[in-house]
């Protein structure tokens, strides 16, 4: 609606998007023009049935703790969209979050469930990103894809507003799109903390 808004009050020549809906075109038709594989959602209970997760069982400084493997499903997923919001190519131990409950792993135990969660991670994505696996990539997955395949903007240059709630994934793209971007934003409205 604010694409829509903002379109209404420029002149022709402009074209507003929103970073949704650059992506959208080219990735549909990556994805073979199959609506649900783009938009699409998952959760835990669904990765556990599509990647190889089992629970997982760490010793730490504070004693044993155990990931039960709907908990270790959901670890798995949430580091699939923190590595699809972030500017790295790749998934690897950073993307794996350990907030709340986890924050109680020592550094040994972050990197033991690293090492199991990333393979999982990647499995994960991978049959997100096949266009043939019926697994849906949702709208952060497409969205990364098109930033990953080095998009070419054909425009002068860029506005791009609610900058502070933009994410690593998207300000990458435009940084290095070579164009002239205005960022607009108010760091004291901001709704995410990429």
């Amino acid at each position: 609606s604010i694409a829509t808004e903002a379109a209404s009050k420029f002149p022709r020549s402009v074209q507003c998007k929103t970073t949704h809906g650059l992506a959208f075109g080219p990735m549909m038709r990556r994805f073979g023009e199959r609506i649900e594989k783009m938009t699409g959602s998952i959760n835990a209970h669904s990765v556990m049935i599509h990647a190889p997760i089992h629970s997982i069982s760490v010793q730490t400084s504070k004693g044993a703790m155990t990931l039960r493997q709907l908990q270790a499903a959901a670890l798995t997923l949430s580091c699939v969209a923190r590595f699809c919001q972030s500017a790295d190519v790749s998934i690897g131990p950073q993307h794996v979050p350990f907030d709340g409950a986890l924050a109680r792993f020592d550094a040994q135990g972050q990197r033991t469930v690293a090492s199991v969660v990333v393979p999982w991670a990647q499995h994960l994505l991978k049959k997100m990103t096949d266009p043939s696996d019926p697994l849906p990539i949702g709208h952060d997955g497409y969205l990364k894809v098109w930033a990953l395949s080095r998009p070419a903007i054909r425009a002068d240059y860029v506005m791009l507003d609610e900058a502070q709630d933009t994410n690593p994934a998207v300000l990458e793209v435009l940084a290095s799109s070579g164009l002239k971007v205005a960022y607009v934003g108010d760091q004291y409205q901001q709704i995410y903390s990429w």
